[in-house]
């Protein structure tokens, strides 16, 4: 997982490295572009990805001056044909920008004919953007890191694998009880179940329930669906200068990450399009479009998430504002918002 605004004021790098862990800048470079069959041209790229800038950036300026809430999907103002996305663009190249612009969906988690234009770029003032870091080693050890520290305070302890069946307020007292009846009593709780999870559990949990505002707003917000492959291999087959690494396909667009020579390491980003698809189908494409018609080697080792159908996720990502009346990013502020007057965080 990165740390996104890594140089822009993101605090876990601040906690990183006050905690001793090795973090590390990703390069700014915008990479290179293939289809899947090789590299495309690098003034093709440029202009592509020019085209995309202003095409989004027109969509923005309308969009923030409508007064009214407008239903339409991204994709019908993105990929209208009298879009700036294809401005100077010949027949048989239109399909890599459009190629180009579904790697929106990467980070969104949902096709662009899902995300509400309206609403489109309305969290760039107040979301960590720009550059991105990692932790070296990967983000569990922050994670192992925090609870060290806060044990060694003597006022913390940590229970695992403990799942909690129920969330009651009783006087001034919230019970947390697991599925094996274990009990845990505090003045206040924070939740950090996951959007996803919420979603999905029994209307009892919580007691008293939760207000209706509250769950109208968790049931608009959208989940997306983004899984994540760590390739390693014996010895390097790809450029690192050259990466990152955008594979344009008509099923989704490909976004690797060249992480670590040290084992040779690829990063991958696998889009809602291609969720399912084997590791070694993956590894294929990847071969295939950076290193055509070259003998590469099979990773040595492969790590994959499988967030869309883990039931403590159910997704990946908060995706942007979905298409649909109603719905706003007032939904996150309400999703996020305390409720039992004060006691229950979220």
């Amino acid at each position: 997982m990165a740390i996104h605004g890594y140089d822009t004021g993101n605090p876990v790098l601040r906690y990183s490295k006050a905690l001793g862990l090795e973090t590390k800048l990703l390069p700014a470079s915008s990479g290179t572009l293939f289809t899947k069959d090789g590299p495309i041209d690098s003034n093709l790229a440029t202009k592509i990805r020019g085209n995309l800038n202003a095409a989004m950036s027109h969509m923005n300026n309308v969009v923030s001056q409508s007064s009214s809430s407008d239903t339409s999907p991204v994709a019908d103002i993105l990929l209208s044909p009298s879009s700036q996305l294809y401005a100077g663009l010949s027949e048989s190249d239109k399909p890599k920008a459009t190629a180009l612009a579904r790697a929106l969906e990467i980070g969104w988690g949902i096709p662009l004919e899902e995300a509400a234009a309206h609403w489109s770029g309305w969290a760039s003032g107040v979301a960590f953007a720009g550059s991105d870091g990692i932790i070296v080693g990967g983000y569990g050890k922050l994670a192992a890191s925090l609870r060290s520290a806060a044990e060694s305070t003597g006022k913390a302890t940590f229970t695992l694998s403990s799942r909690i069946s129920k969330v009651t307020l009783i006087d001034d007292t919230i019970e947390c009880r697991t599925s094996d009846g274990t009990t845990f009593l505090g003045r206040a709780t924070l939740s950090t179940i996951p959007l996803g999870t919420l979603k999905m559990l029994p209307q009892d949990f919580f007691d008293p329930p939760l207000p209706v505002r509250k769950v109208s707003a968790v049931s608009r917000a959208a989940v997306g669906v983004l899984e994540k492959l760590g390739l390693l291999y014996d010895s390097s087959w790809w450029d690192h200068a050259a990466g990152p690494f955008t594979i344009l396909l008509e099923s989704g667009t490909v976004l690797a990450f060249p992480i670590s020579s040290s084992p040779p390491c690829l990063h991958v980003l696998v889009p809602h399009g291609l969720v399912g698809l084997p590791a070694h189908e993956i590894h294929d494409i990847l071969a295939q479009a950076i290193a055509p018609g070259k003998i590469v080697p099979q990773p040595s080792k492969v790590l994959s998430s499988n967030w869309k159908n883990d039931d403590l996720s159910y997704g990946a990502t908060s995706s942007p504002i979905k298409v649909g009346e109603g719905r706003s990013p007032l939904d996150f502020a309400e999703v996020a918002r305390p409720a039992w007057s004060g006691l229950l965080g979220f």
